[in-house]
C-alpha cells in the first residue's frame, strides 16, 4: 500500500517518500521533520547530541540497507518509525515502547 496516497496529509507540509511497509516525512536540506507538529523545522545542530542512522528493521543480513535516515538523533530515530540506531551497521536496538527508557 502506499500510504502516502492513502493518508494524503500525513506528512503536513513535508514531502511523504512511500517506503515498503512504511512511509518517511522528508524535510529540505538543513530541516528535520518535527513528528509532534507535522512540519518541517530547521535543523538544529548542537555538539550535545549524536545523529547516526536510523534502521527501520534489524531481523535481517542486509542490515546496512535498511536505513530509514540518516544523521538523526537517537530519540527521533526511536521515537518514530526506527527499531535500531548507530553508525556503519553497528545497531543499538530501540528500547520497547512503553519501557520509559528514553525519558531526559
Amino acid at each position: 500500500a502506499n500510504e502516502c496516497e492513502l493518508l494524503s496529509s500525513v506528512c503536513g507540509e513535508a514531502e511523504c517518500l512511500n517506503v515498503e511497509g512504511s512511509f518517511l516525512c522528508v524535510c529540505p536540506k538543513d530541516q528535520d521533520y518535527n513528528v509532534m507538529i507535522a512540519k518541517c523545522e530547521p535543523t538544529q545542530t548542537g555538539p550535545l547530541v549524536e545523529r547516526k542512522d536510523c534502521y527501520y528493521h534489524l531481523s535481517d543480513e542486509n542490515l546496512c540497507e535498511s536505513v530509514l535516515s540518516s544523521l538523526v538523533t537517537l530519540q527521533e530515530c526511536c521515537c518514530t518509525l526506527g527499531a535500531g540506531w548507530g553508525d556503519n551497521c553497528e545497531v543499538y536496538p530501540c528500547p520497547v515502547y512503553g519501557t520509559g527508557e528514553l525519558v531526559d
